[in-house]
């Protein structure tokens, strides 16, 4: 029997501990590079010319102003929900990781000499990737959804 208070659907609360983390991991290197000047972290831009190996990780997570970094964080929230409803906290970080890395081995091999690279662009495109393959099936809620 329904009790008149109980809803009659309930909806489990949905965490979204991954995309803040990653969000919070970015402004903490932005502020760090931006705001306080710490001339550190200028050494995780992927630096082209001569890389370590550890750019190719961190470089993803600097921007180079708050354009840059805001735009990134909003698409990050947008399409990072979709993929963290569905795949968890280990799906959205190791998405975000691996896409960024891809990001990271395309910048480099596709331009040369003396230029830098930052941001997380390739690691939000590839988040924007894998949420449309998600969220595709040949149920028309879900292709509604997607476009």
């Amino acid at each position: 029997m329904l009790n008149k208070d109980q809803p009659l659907t309930t909806y489990p609360k949905q965490n979204y501990n991954g995309v803040f983390t990653l969000i919070i991991i970015n402004l903490v290197v932005f502020i760090a590079d931006r705001v306080l000047g710490i001339p550190f972290i200028q050494n995780l831009y992927l630096n082209h010319a001569s890389p370590a190996w550890y750019q190719f990780f961190t470089s993803m997570f600097c921007h180079a102003n708050w354009a840059h970094i805001s735009g990134n964080l909003f698409f990050l929230y947008i399409f990072g929900r979709i993929v963290e409803e569905e795949e968890g906290i280990v799906g959205v970080v190791s998405s975000y990781i691996i896409c960024g890395l891809g990001g990271s081995l395309m910048s480099y091999f596709f331009h040369g000499g003396a230029v830098y690279s930052l941001g997380a662009s390739g690691a939000v495109f590839g988040l924007f990737a894998v949420s449309v393959l998600i969220k595709l099936s040949w149920h028309w809620r879900k292709i509604l959804e997607v476009l």
